[in-house]
C-alpha cells in the first residue's frame, strides 16, 4: 500500500506534467490496485485519534490538485455541478454511480443524460465541462478517492439548486453540496453605468 503523503506527492507531480490528467489517472489507478490508503492513513479509521467524523476528508489542497477522500453515509446531499477543472475517481469501496446532464442552451433546464456505474478498484475521469452528479450506489460502505486537477480556489464552479443554475465563488468546498455557498460575481466590469448630466433650461 501506499502512504497518503507518498500518493500526494506522486499527484502533485503528475498535475504539474505535460499531459495532467492523463497522468493523475494513471497515479489514482495505481494507488486503487496497490490496495488504497493504509489503515494507520485512513482520515476516517476508528483507531486514529484525530478520526474524521465528516463524510468527506481533505488529504491536500494546492493550486495544482486537489485531494479528497469521500465515504458513502447518510447526510451527504450531492447537487449537479460543473467543476470546470478534470476530477479523476478512484474507487477504493462500493460502488459509484456518476449521473450525467445536458444544459438545454436555451432554456438552461438540465436533462439527464445517463449514468456510469464506476466499481471497486475502477478509475473514472470526468471532464471538465461535464455537468454531473456522484453517488454512492451500492449497498456496501462506500469510500472514494477524488483528485481535481487544478485550482478549487480560483475558479468558479456551477451547480444547480432546485433546478436553478448558480455560479458560485472560488472555494476549496468539494463536492458541491445544497449547503449555503457565496455567488460568484458574473458582472461585467464594462457594463458600468454613467450617469450623465442632462442640459438644463436655465437663461
Amino acid at each position: 500500500m501506499t502512504s497518503l503523503s507518498t500518493l500526494v506527492e506522486r499527484l502533485r507531480r503528475a498535475a504539474q506534467s505535460g499531459e495532467p490528467m492523463r497522468d493523475v489517472a494513471v497515479v489514482v489507478s495505481e494507488f486503487v490496485d496497490d490496495g488504497g490508503v493504509e489503515l494507520v492513513d485512513d482520515p476516517f479509521h476508528p483507531a486514529r485519534k484525530d478520526r474524521q467524523e465528516g463524510l468527506v476528508a481533505p488529504v491536500s489542497l494546492t493550486e495544482d490538485a486537489a485531494v479528497v477522500l469521500i465515504r458513502s453515509a447518510a447526510g451527504l446531499t450531492p447537487v449537479p455541478q460543473r467543476q470546470s477543472l478534470p476530477v479523476a475517481i478512484g474507487i477504493l469501496a462500493g460502488q459509484v454511480t456518476v449521473d450525467v446532464y445536458a444544459e438545454d442552451e436555451e432554456s438552461g433546464e438540465l436533462l439527464s443524460a445517463g449514468g456510469i456505474d464506476v466499481l471497486p478498484e475502477e478509475v473514472y475521469v470526468i471532464e471538465p465541462d461535464v455537468v454531473h452528479n456522484v453517488r454512492f450506489s451500492g449497498e456496501e460502505p462506500g469510500l472514494a478517492l477524488h483528485v481535481v486537477v487544478g485550482d478549487l480556489q480560483r475558479t468558479v464552479r456551477t451547480r444547480w439548486l432546485h433546478g436553478e443554475r448558480q455560479d458560485l465563488a472560488p472555494s476549496d468546498a468539494y463536492p458541491l453540496t445544497a449547503l449555503a455557498m457565496p455567488l460568484a460575481d458574473t458582472s461585467d466590469p464594462n457594463d458600468e453605468i454613467i450617469d450623465e448630466e442632462l442640459p438644463t433650461d436655465e437663461a
